[in-house]
């Protein structure tokens, strides 16, 4: 069964839309109305398809796109655009020309956009899938659960390490990004000055706790600059919810890579947390270097 994720605020559209594709090729469609929804969904859920109707904004189309790169199913996601200016919609996606993107006219009968979307859909992908690395990034899971708490630590830190990582450089395209080693946050001398962070509780067998991202104020605010090409002076409502989705992304992939080894992580959604993290336990922090500035992981055990 095909299934796709629909964003629209043309409810009527969208609705026709969800019911001829479900009649004529059995495609299963869930509609959203805005963007961030439709992050979350892919990076949880088996998505074959990705529909967007009249999406203007390029900062809504960077976000969801790079978004498309951490999904459940990253190099099979068709995405088909319906616009009314062909011109700037290709203009708009240029930059994800490598992407399965197919732009429709909103002009055309419901019809031949309905048969144009089922063809798109069914189109094979003639690409070789890159797996090394894939599985070297699979962790053994633990013979016991009662073992060190630092070593099942490092377990759990070594994927949200990695995965944070690899989505901030593949968001940022800054591909020298580095990190140092962890250290203990009772140990730093001195403390960065953060501007916004976000926080996901983890509750599993195997550990529990929580996984935080930080960024100083120049720092996020030159991260936003170049995932959506918009310089912005301070952190505002305009802006804060891209932290959360960052860390969605982020929490999305590890969780992928540490259930494949058994550790059975639960759906998350992240937070806002402006409290100072305190925990009984060490808690673990990792510093990154980046071309737009610092910024920092933390793993918090028994911090719930």
């Amino acid at each position: 069964m095909t299934k796709v994720v629909l964003l629209s605020k043309k409810t009527a559209l969208a609705g026709d839309l969800k019911r001829r594709l479900k009649e004529d090729a059995g495609v299963v469609c869930d509609i959203f109305e805005y963007r961030p929804e439709v992050v979350e969904h892919i990076t949880k859920f088996q998505t074959d398809g990705l529909i967007m109707i009249d999406l203007d904004t390029s900062r809504d189309i960077a976000l969801i796109l790079k978004g498309v790169a951490f999904s459940l199913n990253p190099d099979a996601t068709k995405v088909i655009i319906l616009s009314e200016d062909l011109s700037r919609a290709a203009e708009s996606f240029e930059e994800f020309e490598s992407m399965h993107i197919k732009i429709l006219s909103l002009h055309e009968s419901i019809e031949t956009i309905v048969k144009e979307i089922n063809v798109h859909l069914s189109e094979e992908i003639k690409q070789d899938l890159v797996k090394e690395g894939k599985e070297a990034a699979k962790l053994e899971k633990p013979a016991t659960t009662n073992g060190s708490a630092v070593t099942m630590n490092m377990e759990f830190l070594k994927v949200f390490v990695d995965a944070s990582k690899d989505v901030v450089a593949q968001m940022s395209g800054d591909s020298s990004i580095s990190h140092g080693s962890p250290v203990f946050l009772s140990k730093m001398e001195e403390l960065p000055d953060i501007a916004i962070r976000s926080r996901i509780e983890i509750i599993s067998e195997h550990f529990k706790g929580s996984f935080f991202i930080s960024f100083p104020k120049e720092s996020y605010l030159g991260f936003i600059e170049i995932v959506l090409g918009e310089r912005m002076d301070s952190i505002d409502e305009e802006n804060k919810d891209f932290i959360l989705e960052l860390a969605n992304i982020v929490y999305g992939q590890s969780k992928r890579i540490l259930n494949s080894s058994g550790f059975e992580l639960d759906m998350k959604f992240p937070e806002y947390y402006d409290n100072v993290i305190e925990s009984s336990s060490p808690v673990f922090v990792i510093p990154y270097v980046t071309n737009f500035g610092p910024f920092y992981i933390k793993v918090a055990p028994n911090l719930l």
